[in-house]
């Protein structure tokens, strides 16, 4: 299985798997970090075999019923206004430190 990192900056964000040609995984690197996952315990189960069946299922029948590509476009529409113009006159809910209390 050939592994590849991904990285965006100095940080590595996802480590990348071609287990088959036609089928690449991306896994997030919390997945590989031994400290992280040394603390997770294991727990009750969240929803059964038969519950996730049935999400397989429901899934397959929306892939089937799809046609290939997406349907959507991006929006044409102008903004208004300067985005850096501030949208709103808030204030913040506690003072920040050193401020004076109006």
């Amino acid at each position: 299985m050939q592994v590849s990192p991904y990285r965006r900056g100095k940080s590595l964000m996802a480590i990348y798997t071609d287990e088959r040609p036609d089928l690449s995984r991306e896994l997030p690197n919390w997945m590989f970090d031994e400290r992280y996952c040394g603390e997770m315990r294991l727990g009750p189960p969240e929803i059964s075999i038969a519950g996730l069946n049935e999400l397989a299922s429901a899934l397959a029948s929306f892939g089937a019923t799809r046609a290939r590509g997406a349907r959507s476009r991006p929006s044409r529409k102008k903004e208004k206004g300067d985005a850096k113009q501030a949208t709103s006159k808030s204030r913040p809910a506690r003072p920040t430190v050193g401020a004076s209390k109006s």
